[in-house]
């Protein structure tokens, strides 16, 4: 919701007795408003529509009086009316006036539910096409232009807009069922053949709850935008008095598995009681918590999860190694007191970014990277390493199918089993949960 102000300066010359002539400047200030104004504006009580019931609809304007109320004068020649079907509220008066006005409006707009829409796009593109830290809604109109040419290699897969009040959780669904027919198989048993139909749901599903801070600046979105490839994530949310409520409302989403921190939070002793009540909190709910920072906090990271054993830990990046052809001195005894604690994992993420070379030029070789990689394998051992692969942030060491590589070879390399855990199963049912099983149907064909 924004406050628009519109000025047109207009002089008025009012002559008093005695023929003493004094100006006024008036301006017109136009404030873009919930639709229920003037009814609940300065009843004493916030109006929330969905508490009480929604207030009739005017049959005529009372703004400059619901204003004049609040205190705002209205001297001749200064006027005011709100159009309940623009949500526009237009005020022409002074300065000193129209500045009334804003703070009374300002008081209005912050308590009250916004109107918030959302659109997704979900753009399949080539590596570099995607810029980090870029105004979204510019980057999104070239990629449309871009599209539009041959071997742009940009294809849109999904759309979605929803639009709801502030503090309710709307949801976008467009999702198509399709029967994908296996090969037909000669049954022995009843003779014919036997065809699977495997049912597939492609489409997206968009869930999304907004909130507007008290300053009535900062909005919130809770998102979760569904494809199948998305089974869970872990959110950012700080270890202060709010955590508890904050933590039960998104804990009730079955995707959200937990937190990340900053391993420098962990070794600040003012945040000690605070980090450990919420690392309780996040145990209790069977959540696990990601922690990401320098090498210089893991015996924090060590220190915590002593202290809350049944909370899981997966730090993040390695935990800042450095090169690998010049290891940080502090990491080794750091990664050798973290992994003594079965509680806690490591993602093998951010590999090529360690490296110190120019963009996009890390050593393809997984050679290079063994004195990370063999003392993690050492140190964790099979069950507790995690695949990560930091993307789009990995570019800047090497592309995707560099990152992919090097684990692939190095972890392919300690056979099909430990590949398959560090690839997948050491996640499955901590950090995410299968929840669309493919269902299979049998059919007997003649």
């Amino acid at each position: 919701m924004h406050t628009m102000h519109l000025l047109r300066p207009l002089l008025l010359l009012i002559c008093l007795a005695g023929g003493q002539v004094v100006a006024q400047e008036f301006q017109t200030r136009v404030y873009h408003i919930p639709p229920d104004f003037p009814v609940p504006f300065f009843d004493g009580e916030i109006y929330d529509p969905f508490t009480r019931e929604l207030p009739p609809f005017p049959t005529k304007d009372d703004s400059q009086q619901v204003l004049e109320a609040a205190g705002v004068r209205f001297p001749s020649g200064s006027s005011c009316w709100f159009d309940v079907i623009t949500e526009l509220l237009t005020v022409h008066n002074t300065r000193e006036n129209l500045d009334l006005v804003d703070k009374h409006v300002g008081v209005l707009i912050k308590p009250h539910p916004r109107t918030l829409r959302w659109h997704l796009s979900i753009v399949e593109a080539p590596v570099g096409s995607i810029l980090p830290n870029t105004d979204a809604a510019a980057q999104l109109s070239a990629l449309r232009k871009a599209s539009a040419q041959a071997g742009s290699g940009l294809r849109w897969l999904a759309e979605a807009l929803v639009e709801g009040k502030g503090g309710t959780r709307v949801t976008h669904e467009a999702i198509t069922e399709h029967a994908i027919l296996t090969p037909p198989r000669a049954d022995k048993k009843k003779g014919g053949h036997l065809v699977s139909v495997d049912t597939q749901h492609h489409g997206t599903r968009l869930e999304i709850e907004g909130t507007v801070s008290s300053d009535g600046k900062i909005v919130e979105a809770d998102l979760a935008a569904q494809e199948k490839a998305i089974v869970g994530f872990c959110g950012h949310l700080e270890p202060d008095a709010d955590f508890s409520k904050h933590l039960k409302r998104f804990a009730a989403n079955p995707i959200f598995r937990g937190v990340r921190w900053s391993g420098m939070a962990l070794s600040d002793p003012s945040k000690a009681q605070a980090i450990q009540a919420s690392a309780h909190l996040l145990a209790d709910h069977g959540l696990q918590l990601d922690v990401n920072g320098p090498a210089t906090s893991l015996p924090a990271l060590a220190k915590l999860a002593k202290e809350v054993p049944a909370l899981r830990i997966v730090i993040d990046h390695l935990g800042a190694p450095g090169d690998p052809a010049s290891l940080r001195p502090e990491w080794k005894p750091g990664i050798l007191s973290v992994a003594k604690l079965p509680n806690v994992f490591m993602k093998v993420s951010a590999l090529v970014e360690q490296v110190k070379c120019p963009e996009g030029q890390a050593p393809r070789d997984a050679s290079y990277y063994l004195p990370v990689l063999d003392h993690l394998w050492e140190s964790f051992g099979p069950d507790r390493l995690i695949y990560g692969s930091n993307w789009p942030v990995s570019d800047k060491g090497g592309s995707y199918d560099v990152v992919f590589g090097i684990v692939r070879e190095y972890f392919g390399s300690k056979g099909s089993e430990a590949c398959e855990k560090y690839f997948w199963k050491n996640s499955q049912g901590h950090l995410w949960k299968p929840p669309f099983p493919r269902q299979f149907i049998d059919r007997e064909q003649p």
